[in-house]
């Protein structure tokens, strides 16, 4: 991956964006400027290449054409696994993300109270529900101060109430000169933003 800065004004920029899943052709020619307060919606069926695109743009996955600048340290991905420890409790796995990222301890209160993890804070993560797993793994990226979320399926089983809470904290990040791309299934209302369809691939 290409770890230059990215064009002024951007924190990645992609251009004609290629990428192979399984030795199989899964993206072509998706071209993208992530800068503050921009929030960009993946959408489209299952094969399309969404979470692909979301970890080439993080760094994670080689991309087979194109080219890819980013700023040092832009960007955080929450993927399908959502990397909660089961042996951690809540409170524990907070204080690992905070020692990892040098965080300050204001983050995680509100971390910890916009996705109202204070009713199992002392709980391990194998005894928590999908969306309790869900909630407490974004607070990893609130806690990681990155500028640019890469978000996969991030309301994945949750409830309403857990999933307003969800598109709130993203658009504020967005309002408050964050950006965000989030790939999602679900009729999601961040309010202002660019909605990408990806076709699957033939």
């Amino acid at each position: 991956m290409d770890e230059r800065p990215a064009d002024a004004g951007r924190l990645i920029a992609a251009r004609d964006i290629a990428a192979q899943r399984g030795g199989r052709l899964v993206l072509s020619g998706v071209t993208l400027a992530i800068g503050p307060g921009d929030l960009f919606i993946l959408r489209g069926p299952n094969g399309a290449g969404k979470t692909t695109l979301l970890r080439t743009l993080a760094g994670l996955s080689q991309r087979a054409a194109g080219a890819l600048k980013r700023s040092d340290n832009a960007s955080v991905f929450l993927g399908h696994a959502d990397g909660v420890k089961a042996a951690l409790t809540a409170r524990e796995s907070l204080s690992f993300w905070r020692m990892i990222y040098s965080a300050p301890p204001a983050i995680i209160e509100r971390a910890i109270s916009r996705l109202n993890i204070f009713p199992f804070l002392d709980q391990r993560g194998a005894s928590l529900s999908a969306g309790q797993r869900r909630r407490l793994a974004l607070c990893r990226i609130v806690i990681s101060r990155r500028p640019v979320w890469l978000l996969d399926e991030p309301t994945s089983g949750m409830d309403a109430v857990s999933i307003r809470a969800v598109v709130d904290l993203i658009a504020e990040h967005c309002r408050d000169d964050g950006a965000a791309v989030v790939a999602t299934h679900e009729p999601l209302d961040f309010g202002p933003g660019r909605t990408i369809m990806l076709d699957e691939a033939a």
